[in-house]
Order: C-alpha cells, then sequence, then structure tokens
C-alpha cells in the first residue's frame, strides 16, 4: 500500500490526466490531502462538502478550511451549516472561511456567529466580517439591534466601533444601543461611539452618552 500511496502522490503532484480530476480529487480528500483537492477547484466541492459532514471534528475543521478556497452555492451552504456545527474548532474553520464568500450571502450567518458561546469563535467570525467590509455592516446593525444573544449585541457594537469597517451609518444603531438592558451592550456602544468620535464621526445630540454618565453599571460609565 505504501508504494502505491507514494506512485499516486507522486502522479498528483504531476497532474492529473485528461478526465480524470473528479476521481483525484476524490482520491486527495479520502487521504485527507485538502490542498491537493482544492487545487482541482470545482471538481473538489462534492467530495469536499461530504467530509464536512464527516463523524470526525478534525476532518470537518479540515473540511471547512479547504472550502474556504473555493465558492458557489453548494460551497456557502456547507459553511454556513458548519456554523452550527457541535465542536467551536469546526464553527471556528467554517468562521475563517466564511470570510471569502460573498458578503450578500454570508454575512447575516457571521453577524449570528458573534453571539456563539465561545470566545475564537467569535473573535474570528468578527475578522471575517471586517475582511467582507461596508457590505456586511446592515447585518450586523441588525445583529445589534435584534440579537438574542447579549453577547452578540456586544461584539456588533464594538465591530461597529471600527470606522474602517463601517465607515459611516453605524451611529444611529450605536445610540439606541445606550439604552440596551444588557450592561455589557451598553458599553460596548459607548466605547465604540467613542473610538468613531476619534476619527471625526460623532453623534449630532450627544445626550444619551451624557445620561449613562449615571449608569447603574459602572462598566458602562
Amino acid at each position: 500500500p505504501g508504494v502505491r500511496l507514494a506512485a499516486a502522490g507522486s502522479l498528483l503532484a504531476l497532474g492529473a490526466p485528461a478526465g480524470t480530476g473528479a476521481a483525484w480529487a476524490e482520491w486527495a480528500v479520502s487521504r485527507r490531502n485538502f490542498d491537493s483537492a482544492v487545487s482541482f477547484g470545482d471538481l473538489a466541492i462534492a467530495p469536499l462538502v461530504a467530509a464536512a459532514g464527516a463523524v470526525s471534528p478534525s476532518t470537518r475543521r479540515s473540511a471547512m478550511a479547504a472550502l474556504g478556497g473555493l465558492g458557489g452555492q453548494a460551497v456557502t451552504s456547507a459553511l454556513l451549516s458548519g456554523l452550527r456545527d457541535p465542536e467551536p474548532v469546526v464553527r471556528a474553520a467554517a468562521s475563517a472561511s466564511l470570510g471569502s464568500q460573498p458578503a450578500k450571502v454570508v454575512a447575516a450567518g457571521l453577524a449570528d456567529a458573534l453571539g456563539d458561546e465561545n470566545t475564537p469563535v467569535r473573535t474570528v467570525a468578527a475578522a471575517s466580517l471586517r475582511r467582507l467590509g461596508a457590505p456586511a455592516v446592515p447585518a450586523v446593525t441588525r445583529q445589534l439591534s435584534a440579537g438574542a444573544a447579549p453577547v452578540g449585541r456586544a461584539e456588533s457594537a464594538s465591530l461597529l466601533g471600527d470606522t474602517a469597517f463601517a465607515p459611516e451609518g453605524a451611529l444611529p444603531a450605536l445610540v439606541s444601543a445606550l439604552d440596551d438592558p444588557a450592561p455589557a451592550v451598553r458599553a460596548a456602544a459607548a466605547s465604540a461611539i467613542g473610538r468613531r468620535a476619534t476619527g471625526g464621526d460623532r453623534p449630532s445630540d450627544p445626550v444619551k452618552l451624557v445620561m449613562r454618565l449615571g449608569d447603574s453599571d459602572v462598566g458602562v460609565v
């Protein structure tokens, strides 16, 4: 078996004969040679999507990471499903790969991931949203105003404080978030408004911000 595998690996490095790409892509995935599989482009999508549903969390994580180098509906569907995986490492890999997909398709899913219970997943999701840039701002704004988890609303507020991510239009949502029932969200919104003000984007009426000086939570003040 070792000789056959070595020969197959060498043939793969030399390039697959015409008409055999799909079979080689499937073989590469079966051997967990995900980088080689991605080199076959769209022919690798089906075996990688299948691997993304494997029993092994390690295999699912690697498949999610590899799918980030491809595109199309099957890819984005698999990656968005990966955000609901029970293993944080898989959700983080899916979040990272979604940063290379079309914002209009994946931004809402990534914004929801800002409320993930796992801190690294939230961090990766925020980084991917930054990669998507301004087209992802509406999804993050909706998460701030309607997200179920306070941590997700707080992460959204923090992200909207970044003027490189949200050049304009973020202040109304941040000002409204100063009345959020969760202290962490109010604190994140107040901090985000301050960071935007440093960049010259200041609220026209700072009354709500001034009122927060009397907030019951010291972290908001």
